[in-house]
C-alpha cells in the first residue's frame, strides 16, 4: 500500500525489480547451461530434469521488461545522475 502511495518508491522499486530480474534470469540461464554441459547429451532427453529446466529458463528472456530496455533503463538514470552532479559541481 505505502508503494502505491509513494510515487518515488513506486519507480525505485521498478528499478529494482528489474535488475533483480535481470540478474537472476541471465545467472538461472547460464547456471542450467553450464549443468547441462556437464551433463552431456542425456541432459537433452525428455526424462532429464535439466532439459525441463532449460525451456523454463529460456522462457525469462520473453517475459517483460526486456534485457536490453533494462539495461537501457540503468544507463538513462546513471546519465541523470552524472547530469545532476555534473550541476551541482
Amino acid at each position: 500500500m505505502q508503494v502505491e502511495q509513494n510515487p518515488a518508491i513506486k519507480d525505485q522499486l521498478s528499478e529494482d525489480v528489474s535488475i533483480a530480474k535481470y540478474a537472476i534470469c541471465n545467472n538461472a540461464i547460464d547456471i542450467v547451461t553450464k549443468a547441462m554441459q556437464v551433463v552431456g547429451g542425456r541432459s537433452l532427453s525428455k526424462t532429464s530434469k535439466l532439459q525441463r529446466l532449460f525451456r523454463d529458463v529460456q522462457c525469462s528472456r520473453f517475459n517483460p521488461p526486456a534485457d536490453d530496455v533494462v539495461i537501457a533503463q540503468l544507463a538513462k538514470g546513471l546519465l541523470v545522475d552524472v547530469k545532476q552532479e555534473a550541476f551541482q559541481l
